[in-house]
């Protein structure tokens, strides 16, 4: 570490499309071949570690592929010697290549982020909406209901879900919902009891 030189095994090179060679890399090698955005935290984690801060290094941060593109890795190490002032001599770790893995978390993360505005989307909608929905199943109970703010026609929707629609709506409401080939969603501007 002081030296600033590291023993880097074939894996090393393999992984980033170079060449396997063993030799030493130093800082300058490392530092060309990490995406720029993520130099500064990467070596926070690093100087943190150095410094006695923290009791083991971890990173994920993006490196350059002989090809161009960036792959994701994560670095794992502990400073294994120090001398006697406590500096570091001596450091061990390992470095793997998880593009696959953060790239589904990424996408993961996105498809859960759509869901929640999809959701946020149905509610405003169904907060706007100034008639009654019902969802019913093929058996004709309800499953979901959803009254207008303020609506005093029906009792809150927890007691209405379950229960069959003959007993909660009008016949004539109920008669329609017969005529028709649930699971279905439907509404009414107004309903009188």
């Amino acid at each position: 570490l002081p030296s600033g030189e590291a023993q880097v095994n074939d894996r090393w090179h393999t992984m980033l499309g170079l060449p396997p060679r063993r030799r030493l890399t130093d800082r300058a090698d490392w530092r060309r071949l990490v995406h720029p955005d993520d130099v500064v935290r990467v070596e926070a984690l690093l100087a943190a570690h150095f410094e006695g801060r923290s009791g083991h290094y971890e990173a994920t941060y993006r490196m350059r592929h002989a090809d161009g593109r960036w792959l994701w890795v994560l670095d794992r190490g502990r400073v294994v010697e120090r001398d006697a002032a406590g500096a570091p001599l001596r450091m061990l770790g390992t470095r793997m290549d998880v593009t696959e893995s953060h790239e589904r978390e990424v996408a993961l993360g996105l498809s859960e982020r759509r869901l929640r505005e999809a959701r946020d989307d149905m509610a405003a909608t169904l907060a706007a909406l100034p008639d009654l929905l019902f969802e019913v199943d093929r058996e004709g109970r309800l499953l979901g209901v959803h009254a207008p703010p303020g609506d005093t026609t029906l009792p809150p929707a927890d007691a209405l879900t379950g229960r069959r629609v003959a007993e909660v709506l009008p016949p004539d409401a109920a008669a329609f919902l017969d005529a028709g080939d649930p699971p279905i969603y439907f509404g009414f501007g107004s309903i009188r009891a």
